[in-house]
């Protein structure tokens, strides 16, 4: 009898086990994430401290470097990675979501638009087997914002409304961070969508912030990240979506005039931020910011000077 009772506990602190990971999975520890860079048609894989890199994606860059990838997005842990390509030249453009395994492999075309005004926008892998994913037509800096299943069905429009400036959208479809100017004032929004039949309310909002340039969503749908730049200095806002607070970290206090682009990346840990420093023919830098510990844990220049995006996953 001794012997059931101490197997029945077992078993039942073993379900309690399971029955928690299941309801609280855990985030990919700091060790396990890895750097993504884009430089125009290459997608390379690289330690945190910039070592190591490996292409894993690579298309042909045509006949006027007119190619590129717009958008990369991967799941947690990274199994798969979606990503926008643009390619063709000029009057023949199309514009191409595909999904491929982490390596690279298997890399298959689940959404095709051949139009000259076609601008892919934001790509995201979703927590419920859909792909998110945004594009702007012509001149246009509305986003159009809709889904689709991985196997490349379903395409449905996400919210009858239409977006200017969606620079990030939640796993779950349901939060979107937009930056846009209006009325001479740059404003950092975040919508959810998750009722009024998807035609969204702001969750967030602050306006007249001067070289608001990009935003993301941490994972976990808490805090909203901001890239600006004050003067010579390169910032991210930190936006507690929950206490509807946010603060300013600075990334950098001495940005160069020929560096002109930030690209903006969070991690999976809803911790790190990672920032893409690149111009025009110069070096670009990437910077690993990590809010817990208030200060920058990796930097590194890129020696690709193609450079322009880079991902934390």
């Amino acid at each position: 009898m001794k012997k059931l009772l101490l197997m029945a506990a077992g078993a039942a602190l073993l379900f309690t086990a399971c029955k928690k990971a299941n309801i609280e999975p855990e985030q990919p520890a700091s060790d396990d994430l890895k750097v993504y860079i884009v430089d125009t048609v290459r997608l390379n894989r690289l330690n945190l401290d910039g070592t190591g890199s490996k292409t894993i994606i690579s298309q042909a860059i045509g006949n006027y470097r007119s190619t590129y990838i717009a958008d990369v997005s991967a799941n947690s842990p990274v199994t798969k990675i979606a990503y926008w390509l643009r390619k063709g030249n000029a009057g023949a453009y199309t514009s191409e979501i595909h999904l491929a395994a982490a390596d690279g492999s298997n890399d298959k075309v689940i959404k095709s638009v051949t139009a000259n005004d076609f601008i892919p926008g934001i790509i995201k892998i979703g927590n419920n087997g859909l792909i998110y994913f945004t594009y702007t037509s012509g001149t246009s800096f509305v986003s159009q914002f809709y889904s689709i299943k991985e196997d490349g069905s379903a395409e449905t429009k996400v919210s009858p409304s239409s977006f200017t400036g969606i620079k990030d959208i939640s796993a779950d479809g349901k939060l979107i961070a937009t930056v846009y100017t209006s009325g001479g004032k740059t404003n950092l929004v975040c919508m959810d969508l998750s009722g009024d039949g998807g035609f969204g309310s702001i969750k967030y909002s602050e306006n007249s912030i001067a070289g608001m340039l990009s935003a993301r969503i941490m994972p976990d749908g808490k805090k909203m990240i901001g890239v600006y730049t004050d003067g010579t200095a390169l910032k991210c806002r930190v936006v507690d979506l929950v206490a509807k607070t946010a603060s300013d970290v600075t990334i950098s206090t001495n940005i160069p005039s020929s560096i002109y682009n930030f690209s903006l990346s969070v991690a999976p840990d809803n911790d790190k931020i990672l920032l893409v420093a690149s111009g025009s023919s110069v070096s670009t830098t990437t910077y690993i910011y990590s809010i817990s510990a208030g200060k920058i844990v990796q930097q590194f220049s890129n020696v690709n000077k193609e450079v322009y995006q880079g991902y934390i996953f």
